[in-house]
């Protein structure tokens, strides 16, 4: 009986300090900006964030690069159509510039009848980071 009441404070005490270990690793937020936990994720980029609202028949697509020093910088967003072959580019709008920050907006009409997803590619120096955002 003894051991028993020594082991379940051990347990709960082991449970407790995993669940608040903090986790190293990209995480993805709901507003869809990147945050690099263990901060060694990248040398260069220091955040990224992006989005596609849907309203009525027309997509905004938005997305935003920061650099942690000033260095040439790039953004590439592909907006993608689901179709019964996979996901087809619709549109693509590149911006480029330097320093240490730089932003896109554009918008398209859609057809409502399909789903559509925005492909982002940032690129700051030489280092590169995809991904994909959804509404």
């Amino acid at each position: 009986m003894r051991n028993v009441l020594i082991r379940v404070p051990v347990v709960l005490l082991l449970v407790a300090i995993i669940i608040s270990m903090p986790i190293l690793s990209t995480a993805q937020t709901n507003d869809n900006s990147l945050i690099a936990d263990n901060g060694d994720r990248f040398t260069t980029i220091s955040s990224v964030s992006g989005s596609i609202v849907k309203s009525g028949i027309t997509v905004t697509c938005r997305a935003k690069l920061k650099a942690k020093y000033s260095t040439s910088l790039k953004i590439v967003m592909v907006l993608q159509k689901d179709t019964s072959s996979g996901w087809t580019n619709v549109k693509t709008w590149t911006t480029t510039g330097t320093g240490t920050n730089l932003d896109i907006e554009e918008s398209r009409a859609i057809n409502i009848l399909y789903t559509y997803r925005l492909k982002v590619t940032y690129t700051a120096d030489s280092e590169n980071y995809t991904t994909y955002y959804y509404y």
